[in-house]
């Protein structure tokens, strides 16, 4: 068998802390998990969760980070599965997936437990800040799958209609964390709002 190389080992290290941190953070939130714990059920020491992330709030910005990563790429996937390529298919599918995927409490707690616990150190600020640029990044990926639907009929700023997808998903997440009868739909009809520069009813 090949032996695997140090970079090899190291990125496998991450993969494994990483998944025991997300379920860690899920479950109990970012406050109520340790280092410890996470580190054990991953099956390393402490110290290769520090060698590897830097500390806590480090390890859950990159999960927080992972789990937006994979939802950008689950609803591009989606998009790219739609029936056919018309705009309203475009913006079904996008409901669709916020319905079943915005809103969840646990990754809800987690978004505003980190976020507190980043206003105390000016270095994690600036990392989160930096973490939003790259979401609105991402975001603006799936807009760019939009532009090529609408075609002519687009209106939208990339960067200004990344930051409004953004503040959609965020401010409904959070609203339906606490109430689930909010419609993770309505991200759609804001984002169809953006795009087509119509007085869609919110």
């Amino acid at each position: 068998m090949r032996r695997r190389g140090r970079a090899e080992s190291k990125e496998e290290t991450r993969r494994l802390i990483l998944e025991a941190a997300a379920a860690r953070f899920l479950e109990h939130g970012f406050h109520a998990s340790s280092l410890e714990q996470i580190a054990d059920e991953a099956g390393f020491s402490t110290g290769a969760v520090y060698s590897n992330f830097g500390g806590k709030a480090e390890l859950a910005l990159e999960v927080v980070e992972d789990l937006y990563t994979r939802e950008t790429q689950n609803v591009l996937e989606a998009l790219a599965r739609a029936a056919d390529s018309s705009i309203d298919s475009w913006f079904v599918t996008i409901g669709e997936w916020a319905q079943q995927t915005i809103g969840d409490p646990a990754w809800a707690r987690l978004e505003l437990e980190l976020a507190g616990a980043m206003s105390a150190r000016e270095e994690l600020r600036t990392a989160m800040a930096q973490r939003y640029a790259r979401l609105r990044e991402q975001l603006i990926g799936v807009i760019s799958v939009a532009s090529s639907r609408l075609g002519a009929a687009a209106r939208m700023d990339p960067d200004a209609a990344g930051t409004l997808m953004l503040g959609l998903i965020l401010g409904v997440a959070l609203q339906r964390a606490v109430a689930p009868d909010v419609s993770g739909a309505v991200i759609a009809r804001g984002l169809r709002s953006i795009a087509m520069d119509e007085r869609t009813e919110l």
